[in-house]
């Protein structure tokens, strides 16, 4: 069971959409969510149906707001997600209840090999912007693990999307919320003590083990921050091991990120007009 994650970025273009819809046909994932690229309504409209025409069921978009008997209480709004999913046991289906932030944190509950899981996708706000609606939104994504947690058991989710910050950021750091841990071993020794929500952390060591491109040291690429590790997925303690991680830096006979090793920061790294690589998260059978 596959779940993919990419922030496309704002425009949405042919390439953009070319890459995308060749990725999707690859890895054929069973969950799709998209950040972004819906700029307009007519921009979403055309993503949508790209990824619908290949099977796949609208799970949430940000056109979900014109529909006045799920009563959402917004307008539109271009940075919503786009999720999708095919092949699946989908255990309830999109309600008011399943998102927050004005389409921004989006959880889809599902069964695999008779366990039931929560999937958690979401889009901070950027880091620009003013940081009390950073932390305001993670107070809002801890209420969604709250309600999930009372539905299934708490080690049976996954946090995955753009969180705007890097793992070792302080609003990742509060007591309440999540303790960040990059080595599986300073992982498992804290987790003994069963207290509190704790999450494997697995992106630092993707990119730490070399068997990618040497110019790999992030998921996102831009003018301000250069290389951050923005995109990556937390994973709860009860499912370290039975979760595969990866940083998609190509497919087929495309290439995201560039491979030549005497690039200068200030040149970008990245294919297509893109600022975000894709991340792809497997969860074993």
């Amino acid at each position: 069971m596959k779940a993919l994650f990419w922030n496309i970025g704002e425009e949405q273009t042919a390439e953009k959409m070319t890459a995308l819809s060749e990725l999707i046909d690859i890895e054929e994932p069973n969950i799709i969510c998209i950040a972004e690229g819906s700029k307009s309504k007519d921009a979403c409209i055309i993503l949508n149906n790209m990824v619908t025409n290949k099977g796949y069921t609208n799970y949430y978009s940000p056109i979900f707001s014109d529909n006045t008997n799920l009563e959402l209480g917004y307008k539109w709004v271009r940075n919503g997600l786009k999720v999708y999913y095919k092949n699946i046991a989908l255990l309830a289906i999109f309600t008011k209840s399943k998102q927050s932030e004005d389409g921004r944190i989006i959880s889809i509950r599902f069964e695999h090999n008779r366990q039931e899981y929560s999937f958690i996708f979401l889009h901070n706000y950027s880091k620009i912007n003013d940081p009390q609606k950073q932390k305001d939104f993670i107070d809002s994504l801890n209420d969604n693990i709250i309600e999930i947690a009372a539905e299934i058991k708490k080690d049976k989710y996954v946090l995955i999307g753009d969180f705007n910050a890097e793992p070792w950021d302080d609003i990742l750091r509060q007591k309440r919320f999540i303790d960040s841990y990059f080595i599986n071993r300073q992982y498992n020794i804290r987790a003994r003590d069963n207290r509190g929500v704790y999450y494997f952390n697995p992106s630092l060591e993707s990119i730490i083990n070399g068997q990618q491109s040497i110019n790999l040291a992030g998921t996102y690429h831009g003018s301000t921050y250069y290389w951050a590790l923005f995109d990556f997925v937390l994973i709860g303690n009860g499912l370290d091991g039975h979760i595969n991680y990866q940083i998609v830096t190509g497919f087929g006979n495309k290439k995201l990120l560039k491979d030549n090793e005497d690039i200068k920061m200030r040149d970008q790294f990245l294919e297509y007009g893109f600022d975000h690589l894709p991340i792809l998260v497997t969860l074993k059978d």
